[in-house]
């Protein structure tokens, strides 16, 4: 084996100083670790205490905090007390303060909710890079994964200029990986690179519980690409790897780390940017804004929604891509605008099967992402959600000062309008800890739906109003396919997870094959709060001051958690919810198709895209064991011991054969409720409740109008009956005193008296 040994002499900026870089800069791997290593712990201020004691205080409002502790099935391994091993850092020591806010957010990330995040101080200046990418590929004449060298994300690549001052790395672009380590001391290595990779994302990367969706996450940015923000120093200034070579060689070479800085910082001063809050009086909302690490690990490509129409084999293919829901003012009006002429487009073709893509979608906001689902699939489930929020000080406190109950909120006629009186109806939920102990907590159900914190202001309600209709054309479930790689986070987790289930179409998981699990979507939650948001708060409220949790005492670290968790639809799980499963974000959605597919560099371009549609589309001509296809000779189902043998307002069809996996016509079976209405837990198809809070001034005026109309005519009518009951009393009195004159007799004695 050759070993190919480069030391990587940087001639764009080497500095024998801790710090003083430029925006942009590249600078080695031992620079940019002495800069962020440069910052002492304070004692003196109990820096180490005061940040996890605030922390601690601030996830107890986390809507799933208690959950951490004992996660339902299948993932009970990922289980984790945070506060308790928030609790064990006080007992450590640290040389210095970025060794102890990574630890803090490894603690965190153990959590595997990408709601939940902990920003460490001035870790968000840089980034570490290897100066080539790792790609996956599934081969198919050995039935296995495969690694390759690959080219970074273009904003990226210029860490590959950089570091090939002795060696041309661009060489090694499409080689097969063979071997990788973090130990360079390794002098032979042994484990295969896609278990190694397997193994190191486990250990690494928590951006869901599921590890299959971790490897995918792994290959996609987080090896090669390391965001200080949350991840760790790479433990050595260089990653060994063997590969084959052009010439079918097997190769050694080291890639060296380098880092790119994103802002200025002054020699010896990053202190500057995150100083002690005490020492400078600084806030964090009073630091240089910055993009976050979701829009820096997001496209800022324009084209939020694509669409591809393409005939293949007799079929009319309709594929659409959804790349985000993280939108804000003129994008979100661009959003709906491109995903409204997507559909449009779709119908004008005539598609009569309908791909929909959310791989990679980082989510946003949930409110954009349930309009977008009933704009697509039509208004055929109650896709807004109840939701819940854990009863904590914080939310308390927030509620005292009526903050939690300003936004504007849609919500169901059925469901009770929020008020001041927002605790009721309190549930109290058991959990089973690690250590085997049932806890009790207090939820409070709290009916919020379509609009979330930051989605409240008027000219985004305009643009969901525009999605608020009936779909330009409706899939049935066999004619749709949905696309994930696990990376569907957030609001793009809720969209897909109701949509499961819904049972809107089938849903084809692409990544590793050897897991028994895969995650759709991972972080399913409601509006998220920050810890910054929190800080802000005593400017406006200032009796807030003193009941708040102690601001962190380093400016620019900050934490954001997930406040309300959505109940899942899943009305088993809704009844025997034990330790959360009753949660969207803790069911398990098993996909219906799994594929070793990775992308490639280039997956979303025209000709890749065409080649994934391709090998897609024949799973058009299987059906899934749930999948009912829709007939109009059948009314009713085949067994009547089925509780859904024959409902009103019902569609029935032909089920899945699961041993052929074709439709059986011989048989028939519930499919789904008519549109308008849904499968509720009492196994019948009720009408779906309407928004209330979305009618216009003239929708509710003319029931006010129609209402005191009735009103006018319940008074005049009151008091029209009253006067008639009056003179029929008048008419009856005189009618007595008639009657009485008439039944007086005579008085005999006084006439003979008259006679005489």
């Amino acid at each position: 084996m050759i070993h190919l040994l480069f030391f990587t002499f940087t001639t764009f900026r080497v500095l024998a100083s801790s710090c003083g870089f430029k925006s942009d800069d590249i600078v080695t791997y031992k620079d940019a670790k002495e800069c962020l290593e440069s910052i002492p712990l304070s004692k003196e201020i109990s820096e180490k205490f005061r940040t996890i004691k605030s922390l601690q205080v601030y996830l107890t409002s986390d809507a799933f905090y208690s959950y951490y502790q004992g996660v339902p099935a299948p993932y009970g391994d990922k289980s984790i007390d945070l506060s308790e091993q928030l609790s064990t850092l006080n007992a450590q020591e640290f040389t210095n303060t970025n060794e102890f806010y990574s630890a803090i957010s490894d603690v965190v990330r153990k959590a595997g909710n990408p709601n939940l995040l902990f920003t460490k101080p001035c870790g968000w200046n840089f980034a570490f890079v290897l100066p080539l990418g790792i790609s996956a590929g599934f081969d198919s004449t050995t039935k296995s994964i495969k690694l390759f060298f690959s080219q970074l994300p273009s904003e990226f690549q210029r860490v590959t200029t950089a570091a090939s001052t002795s060696y041309d790395y661009t060489k090694l672009i499409g080689c097969e990986i063979t071997a990788i380590s973090e130990n360079l001391k390794d002098s032979e290595l042994k484990m295969k690179p896609v278990e190694y990779l397997s193994q190191w994302a486990k250990n690494n990367v928590f951006i869901s519980r599921d590890d299959a969706v971790n490897f995918n996450r792994a290959i996609q940015n987080d090896f090669s690409i390391r965001f200080q923000e949350t991840a760790g120093i790479p433990p050595q200034n260089r990653t060994k790897f063997n590969f084959i070579d052009d010439k079918g060689r097997e190769m050694t070479i080291d890639l060296p780390w380098m880092s790119v800085v994103f802002d200025d910082i002054k020699k010896d001063s990053l202190e500057t940017l995150c100083p002690l809050t005490e020492a400078s009086n600084q806030k964090n909302s009073l630091l240089k804004p910055r993009k976050t690490l979701r829009q820096r690990i997001t496209n800022d490509d324009t084209a939020y929604v694509t669409a591809k129409l393409m005939s293949y084999q007799g079929k009319k293919i309709g594929y659409l891509r959804i790349r985000t829901f993280d939108v804000e003012g003129a994008s979100l009006q661009l959003f709906v605008q491109q995903l409204i002429a997507a559909m449009k487009s779709i119908k004008t073709f005539s598609a009569t099967s309908f791909i929909l893509d959310m791989r990679e979608n980082f989510g946003g906001k949930p409110g954009l992402s349930l309009f977008s689902l009933r704009y697509i699939f039509g208004n055929r489930y109650p896709i807004f959600p109840e939701m819940v929020m854990p009863k904590s000080n914080l939310h308390t406190e927030l509620n005292k000062h009526n903050i939690l109950t300003q936004t504007p909120h849609y919500e169901y006629t059925k469901s009770t309008n929020i008020t001041k009186s927002w605790y009721k109806n309190t549930v109290k939920k058991t959990v089973k800890t690690t250590s085997g102990q049932d806890v009790s907590f207090d939820y409070t159900k709290r009916y919020t739906v379509s609009q979330f914190a930051g989605e409240g202001t008027k000219s985004d309600v305009e643009f969901y109003k525009l999605l608020d209709c009936d779909s330009p054309i409706l899939f049935a479930p066999e004619d749709t396919l949905i696309l994930t790689d696990g990376l569907c986070l957030g609001a793009c987790a809720l969209f897909i997870k109701k949509l499961e289930n819904a049972k809107l179409g089938r849903i084809i998981a692409l990544g590793k094959t050897d897991t028994d699990s895969f995650a759709i979507g991972s972080g399913v939650a409601g509006q998220t709060m920050s810890s910054t948001y929190i800080e802000q708060l005593p400017s406006t409220y200032p009796n807030l001051t003193f009941n708040l949790p102690l601001p962190f005492p380093r400016s620019d670290t900050s934490v954001s958690w997930p406040s309300e968790a959505v109940y899942s639809y899943d009305w088993t799980a809704r009844k025997n919810g034990a330790n959360g499963a009753d949660f969207l974000e803790f069911t398990n959605e098993a996909a219906d198709i799994r594929l070793s597919h990775f992308p490639s560099f280039d997956e979303f371009s025209k000709t890749s895209i065409e080649s994934t549609i391709k090998s897609l589309s024949r799973y058009f001509d299987v059906c899934s064991p749930w999948n009912v296809k829709i007939s109009s000779k059948c009314k009713k189902g085949s067994e009547k011991s089925d509780p859904k043998y024959k409902l009103s307002n019902a569609l029935y069809g032909f089920p899945c054969d699961s041993t052929s996996f074709t439709f059986d016509e011989s048989k028939c079976a519930f499919a789904q409720c008519s549109p308008g209405y849904y499968l509720s837990s009492r196994n019948k198809c009720e009408s779906i409740p309407k928004l209330s809070s979305s009618l216009s001034a003239a929708e509710i005026l003319v029931p006010i109008i129609i209402l005191l109309i009735v009103a006018v005519l319940i008074v005049v009518a009151f008091f029209g009956f009253r006067r008639y009951r009056q003179k029929q009393a008048l008419k009856f009195a005189k009618i007595n005193e008639y009657q009485a004159i008439q039944d007086v007799p005579e008085d005999t004695s006084v006439m003979d008296t008259d006679d005489e």
